[in-house]
């Protein structure tokens, strides 16, 4: 089961634990993805989970109000089954091929939910939802690495990160 904690801001001390896992982990077991991302709005609460097309909508802190959101464009979850986790072996060969839902954002100057996910890992082909009042306006496509910054002052951000493979690291030169 993922869990949150609810701490108060000014102790820092854990008042509550809470989480649900949603149902697609139980009818397929896949615990190298059990990760999500959450984003709040007043006191609802929208999470993503990478490997669920839908989006989770609770009234803070877990009740359940309903589910949201469409599937990824051109994205792959034909992830491996298992319920070991087999020490990243499943999970590197997965991590290569398959997609996931990935970053969650809310905008409450635009009252825009967006989620960004990923198509496929080997160019990291990523794609960017925009929700408005529980409904998709777009599903566009954006530049690989692509991540969501925010917004500030009538203009969302973003940026393409470099992938590893690409970026050069030379010893340092003494002048």
């Amino acid at each position: 089961q993922r869990q949150m904690c609810i701490r108060d801001r000014n102790t820092m001390i854990v008042e509550r634990i809470t989480g649900k896992m949603p149902e697609i982990y139980h009818e397929k077991p896949i615990p190298n993805f059990e990760s999500f991302r959450f984003a709040m709005r007043g006191d609802t609460v929208y999470v993503n989970h990478y490997v669920d097309s839908l989006i989770y909508v609770y009234l803070y802190p877990d009740e359940l109000i309903y589910t949201m959101g469409f599937e990824g464009r051109d994205i792959d979850r034909n992830y491996t089954q298992t319920t070991e986790l087999d020490e990243g072996k499943t999970f590197m060969k997965d991590y290569k091929t398959v997609g996931s839902s990935a970053g969650l954002d809310y905008v409450p100057e635009t009252n825009m939910l967006i989620r960004t996910y990923v198509k496929e890992r080997v160019m990291r082909k990523t794609g960017l939802q925009l929700y408005q009042n529980s409904n998709m306006l777009a599903d566009i496509d954006v530049p690989n690495y692509f991540m969501f910054l925010g917004y500030n002052n009538g203009w969302y951000y973003g940026v393409r990160k470099l992938p590893l493979s690409l970026i050069h690291i030379s010893e340092p030169t003494r002048l």
